[in-house]
């Protein structure tokens, strides 16, 4: 019986030597053999992922102060690189030649697709334009659905933003004053607007209500899963097989086991209602014309009609999609900019003025022109709603930048929120909120900043539903400051609690409308 007992003890030692070997092993390959080994960052980050995905588990950016410490160029995980500069953006983001999405990105399906035996993800037809990696339907979706949503078509649909506005600033009214949650109430604007122009629906009374069940706060904690869980693609797996595992493996991780949704989409309080209303528009419409259409559900089944490869199925995910991808960034950015407006006295007396005017300025100009637009511009430039790197996969024959050469399967982006700061861009006070740099009338300058812009992901890759956010906005900040006296309480050190994952907002601001009586 001894023997039987130290021969098993010695066999685990065994097993725990190899173990420890081959981590020493992997560690040493890893900081000195790897082809990405003589890259400046972290020497945890080159042997590890977890330095990375710590970092995201705890909710403090990182980004930043690394290209400080280590220049353009920063290994962030054994096959990762994170860029901050201008040569990275035109060679990761070049639309000619685009590159592929990083792995990351399959965490982001609305579908987890099928595993097979041999536990190989198949994925379901549908239009998942964030993930999706089949680029002959990537390109079908987004030609066919892409006349649906030029600048020049959605214009039709300022009517629709107008009037829902009036309902907005009507409720807004009642409010008298009182101190509201600033993500609350803009969520539940950006719903009204988004909702009538996609299928002439209303987000369930949530407007009358004054409540959106906390659904754009609890985003942050669910998109801090998603970002994590894009890294841990075995993990992703394991969960997708027995889901009840979720709560314990979230709880290990010291992720928030509260959350909106399983899926990326509708917020889910209302989101039974809104796939109804979304449902019932697209099985109502008999004859749909893309010219007289009355909202995009019926301009996408117009272009359905005529491109019979352009599905059904596509045409209704683009039009939820509209809204399921559209709610929480344009929201976020509402939020920011109320909230960076309205901390500067001066320039907020300078908005008020241009929005109470004769002739109501457009807020969101890609050339700005009053200094209303500016100050959206330069809030969204700060508080962007991505803030970790949009990866991409380093083609075949590899990239050169930066005088290294990064193998094919290299995973490399740039940090949207860290590449607004850029001082090579932005000078030296990059960091900060001075709206007037977008009004220096320097052509050239002003083209550049153009050019290199992630506002709306990289070139090759931009949200379809960009334009759309412009409209929204465009028109929504000039009606709530020339209808309303706002006021705006950011806790301390807010604008720069920005959390490094996908989606992310400025959080646990308060904000007051104080109804004006000469308002028009």
């Amino acid at each position: 019986m001894a023997f039987i007992v130290q021969a098993a003890s010695t066999q685990w030692i065994a097993i725990l030597i190899t173990c420890v070997l081959s981590l020493v092993f992997v560690a040493t390959y890893r900081l000195l053999f790897h082809p990405l080994a003589a890259l400046p960052g972290p020497k945890l980050a080159a042997i590890s992922p977890w330095w990375q995905i710590r970092k995201i588990i705890v909710a403090k950016p990182y980004e930043l102060a690394l290209h400080d410490r280590y220049g353009p160029v920063v290994r962030t995980a054994p096959n990762e690189v994170v860029c901050n500069s201008k040569e990275a953006f035109d060679a990761i983001y070049k639309s000619s030649t685009p590159l592929d999405k990083g792995p990351w990105y399959e965490g982001t399906r609305l579908s987890s697709g099928v595993l097979d035996l041999f536990i190989r993800r198949h994925h379901i037809d549908g239009c998942h334009l964030l993930a999706e990696t089949d680029m002959a339907r990537y390109q079908l979706i987004r030609r066919s659905g892409g006349p649906a949503f030029t600048a020049s078509n959605l214009k039709r649909y300022e009517p629709k933003v107008v009037e829902a506005m009036q309902r907005v600033c009507e409720r807004l009214n009642r409010l008298n004053g009182e101190e509201v949650e600033t993500s609350e109430w803009m969520h539940i604007t950006i719903l009204e607007c988004l909702t009538s122009i996609s299928w002439s629906g209303s987000p369930d009374n949530i407007l009358e209500q004054g409540h959106d069940w906390g659904d754009l706060e609890l985003n942050v904690a669910f998109w801090r899963r998603t970002t994590v869980l894009g890294h841990l693609p075995t993990l992703r797996v394991l969960l997708d097989l027995f889901p009840m595992l979720k709560k314990y493996a979230f709880g290990i991780l010291g992720l928030p086991t509260n959350h909106s949704r399983d899926g990326i989409g509708l917020p889910a309080h209302i989101a039974p209602s809104l796939i109804g209303q979304l449902v019932h528009r697209c099985t109502s419409i008999e004859n749909p014309s893309f010219e007289n259409g009355q909202d995009l559900m019926e301009q996408l089944l117009a272009i359905h009609a005529k491109r019979p490869d352009f599905g059904v199925g596509y045409a209704r995910g683009m039009a939820g999609s509209s809204v399921a991808a559209g709610h929480d960034t344009t929201g976020a950015s509402l939020v920011s900019i109320l909230c960076r407006i309205c901390t500067n006295p001066d320039l907020q007396k300078r908005v008020e003025q241009e929005c109470r005017g004769e002739r109501m300025p457009l807020a969101f100009e890609d050339r700005p022109s009053t200094v209303t637009s500016a100050c959206v511009r330069e809030a969204m430039r700060l508080q962007h709603v991505t803030n970790i790197s949009l990866s991409r996969v380093a083609p075949r024959n590899g990239l050169h930048l930066h005088g290294h050469f990064f193998p094919e399967g290299t995973v490399l982006g740039v940090n949207p929120t860290s590449f607004a700061r850029n001082r090579d861009l932005f000078g030296p006070d990059a960091g900060e909120f001075k709206p007037e740099r977008w009004l220096s009338g320097d052509e050239n300058h002003l083209r550049t900043l153009e050019r290199y812009n992630l506002l709306f992901g990289g070139q090759s890759r931009s949200c379809p539903g960009q334009n759309l956010a412009r409209l929204i906005i465009g028109l929504v900040v000039p009606r709530l400051f020339r209808n309303f006296d706002i006021q705006v309480k950011v806790p301390e050190g807010g604008f720069d609690n920005y959390p490094p994952q996908f989606w992310t907002m400025l959080s646990g601001s308060k904000i007051k409308f104080i109804p004006r009586q000469d308002s028009k």
